[in-house]
């Protein structure tokens, strides 16, 4: 995200002569998710929901990771309806197979834990993303309110190479 930010800064420098830096914390995408983060997240409480808000605006706030996010939201939750079917799927292949209930107790631990460890993941990556693009945008709208920005400007996406970019 930080360098998707640099180079915006670096490209609106470039091309409108406006000065600017990227900073982390965008005050805007704070309140966005203190409002509204977790609204996508199915199957928890409102008291979950509330407390993935927290970890979200403080993701944001002070620059934690998706990742380290992840972890925390992990505690908070369960699996959803159909990661239980998955999971009971896949015990039921186990016991076809033949194995006995240690060994399938384990595997089917460590199903639930990778289940668990995704539903965490998308939940924090998606999440904060949301938060910092509608911060990001309100920021836009504020600086063609001020006259910053000309009303025509276009978004255009800049890419950063890493592990997730694909060709």
């Amino acid at each position: 995200i930080h360098q998707a930010g640099q180079q915006t800064a670096a490209r609106f420098t470039n091309d409108l002569g406006i000065s600017m830096c990227f900073d982390l914390t965008n005050p805007l995408a704070v309140e966005v998710a203190r409002q509204t983060a977790a609204g996508m997240v199915t199957a928890i409480s409102a008291e979950t929901r509330l407390a993935i808000q927290n970890v979200i605006r403080r993701a944001i706030e002070e620059g934690i990771t998706y990742r380290d996010s992840a972890l925390i939201i992990r505690e908070m939750i369960g699996l959803t309806s159909r990661d239980s079917m998955a999971l009971l799927n896949y015990a039921s292949e186990l016991k076809t197979l033949g194995l006995n209930w240690t060994k399938k107790k384990g595997s089917v631990k460590q199903y639930a834990a990778r289940l668990l460890r995704q539903r965490s993941l998308t939940i924090a990556r998606t999440e904060i993303m949301l938060a910092a693009n509608a911060g990001q945008r309100v920021a836009w709208w504020q600086a063609e309110a001020k006259g910053l920005l000309p009303r025509e400007t276009e978004r255009e996406w800049l890419i950063t190479e890493g592990k997730r970019t694909c060709a």
